[in-house]
């Protein structure tokens, strides 16, 4: 697949996607992740993922990020909450995998799928 098909599939697939720097940094992402936690371009790209992470899950996502910037990524998904601006808690699972990015250094390429009605389920039985 060529580079550049490559990227426009990556920007406009319903999975959200987000590269996340070895600080914790989301340095980029997809369409789909900026309708998912309902922020715009300008307003995710200077935040962590610890930023919009839901205070109830932020001291698992630590934990989980730090394993992952120590090459030790989760075999598993990891299910977490996020604040999204004006709305109820969203519920994610993410998966990760590192990369190398454009300037040669490690990053976390990071899938997020929005599992909140399955959690929601799962509490009522």
């Amino acid at each position: 697949m060529q580079p550049v098909l490559l990227s426009h599939f990556i920007h406009n697939c319903p999975i959200a996607i987000a590269m996340i720097d070895m600080h914790g940094r989301i340095d980029e992402a997809n369409n789909a992740f900026h309708h998912m936690t309902h922020r715009a371009l300008e307003s995710i790209l200077p935040v962590t993922l610890l930023d919009i992470v839901a205070p109830g899950s932020k001291d698992e996502a630590a934990n989980m990020l730090a394993k992952c910037m120590n090459g030790q990524l989760p075999h598993d998904p990891v299910t977490l909450g996020l604040m999204i601006p004006n709305q109820a808690e969203l519920m994610v699972s993410l998966y990760f995998s590192t990369v190398e990015g454009a300037d040669g250094t490690p990053r976390l390429l990071t899938l997020l799928l929005d599992v909140t009605e399955q959690k929601n389920l799962e509490l009522r039985f």
